[in-house]
């Protein structure tokens, strides 16, 4: 993420989002079939918002964002006022246990030398008291309350110690990578700059089949080959990469603090969309600041002799 990133985030939340009329019309007739009471009532209400955010000319990337944002406030606001769709969407069985994530606080400060954009998400669920899906959730949420809450300290002490004497910027963006029947991913981008700047993963996984946490030495046998056989692999894509004068990377050579050789047994992943293992790389982890945070979605064949039988 550079600066420019930044300021489009920035412009993003502050410009207006049009929704297409196609899909305003969908929503409303959508919300039109809920049973009378409070609830329609209020989902009417967000109807005439939809409506009036559709007028303006059309952007094909503000569309994308608003119809998805449409759809994830029908998805929360609809079981939450009518307790027959909430019913009906527990039954879906492409959901699994229902686990979503919402923002609980939004930490934001700007003034001529420091930023801060802090998002505060945190997970919930429908599950049993004293499950292991609860554990894990808690889990979660502890982890990333005591990350947040060190991050705003750190970056109000930087306000306070640097004042005028120079430019600091902390930022934390999340996502939902992956949540259906069997699995969920958090993943949490923090972005810390102050002359340079640098971009860190981090993420949280659920196997909702046994609702326990999982890092990605989970995914093996114990003692298999995995971490050498994805190595290997990784190691082959940068240097063709580096041949092809597509990236730079630290391999090959004795630099100081090693260089890349391999993965960590807990490196950060998380799945693609076709099943995939995916590979993050923090900025500066494997690469210059000038490569970016580097990702290789590894095809299965590399690695699947080595997973365990439910994966």
């Amino acid at each position: 993420m550079d600066a420019f990133d930044r300021v489009i985030r920035r412009a993003a939340r502050r410009e207006r989002e049009e929704i297409p009329p196609a899909a305003c019309e969908r929503i409303r007739k959508t919300l039109a079939g809920l049973p009378e009471g409070t609830g329609r009532r209020r989902t009417q209400a967000a109807a005439v918002l939809f409506s009036g955010l559709s007028n303006g000319s059309p952007r094909i990337g503000k569309r994308i964002l608003a119809v998805s944002a449409a759809a994830a406030l029908l998805f929360v606001a609809i079981p939450n006022f009518s307790p027959q769709a909430a019913a009906a969407m527990r039954e879906l069985p492409v959901l699994g246990p229902l686990v979503e994530v919402i923002l609980v606080r939004n930490y934001l400060y700007e003034d001529k030398y420091h930023s801060a954009d802090i998002a505060v998400p945190e997970v919930t669920i429908e599950a049993e008291s004293g499950s292991e899906l609860e554990k894990s959730v808690q889990e979660i949420n502890n982890e990333v309350k005591l990350l947040t809450q060190r991050l705003i300290r750190e970056f109000e002490d930087d306000v306070a110690q640097i004042g005028e004497g120079g430019h600091t910027e902390t930022d934390l963006y999340y996502r939902t990578v992956t949540n259906n029947s069997g699995w969920f991913t958090l993943e949490i981008l923090v972005y810390y700059g102050s002359g340079s700047g640098s971009a860190s993963y981090r993420y949280y996984h659920i196997d909702k089949t046994t609702g326990q946490t999982r890092q990605l030495s989970d995914l093996f046998t114990e003692g298999s080959g995995y971490v050498e056989a994805i190595s290997n692999w990784i190691l082959a894509r940068m240097r063709e990469e580096a041949a092809a004068g597509q990236a730079v990377y630290w391999i090959d050579k004795e630099l100081e603090g090693g260089g890349f050789h391999a993965i960590k047994e807990d490196q950060n992943f998380f799945f693609a969309e076709n099943g995939n293992l995916v590979i993050q790389f923090d900025e500066y982890e494997v690469a210059p600041g000038s490569s970016g945070t580097p990702r290789f979605e590894i095809p299965r064949e590399v690695y699947e002799e080595y997973l365990k039988e439910r994966y």
